[in-house]
């Protein structure tokens, strides 16, 4: 499933200028076809996990929290 612009800015809380940096720096891989971005929701999810990640393993935890976001307005089945 592919995502908009908007939909992945909104699902990560940040701004279209930070959603660019993240795909210009190879964070998230996205392509444009015409002037639509396109952006698979299984790299944004994998982004996602692995911020999750780096920012447990900062704060000294030994796992990673078991609380996801509710998803299911994106399509994700929980």
């Amino acid at each position: 499933m592919n995502l908009t612009f908007a939909e992945v800015c909104e699902f990560l809380n940040i701004g279209e200028t930070k959603l660019r940096e993240l795909i210009a720096g190879g964070f998230i891989p996205a392509g444009k076809l015409g002037r639509k971005w396109i952006i698979r929701q299984q790299d944004v999810l994998v982004y996602r996990d692995e911020l999750i990640y780096k920012r447990t393993l900062q704060q000294g935890r030994k796992r990673t929290p078991k609380a996801y976001p509710d998803l299911s307005g994106y399509g994700v089945a929980a």
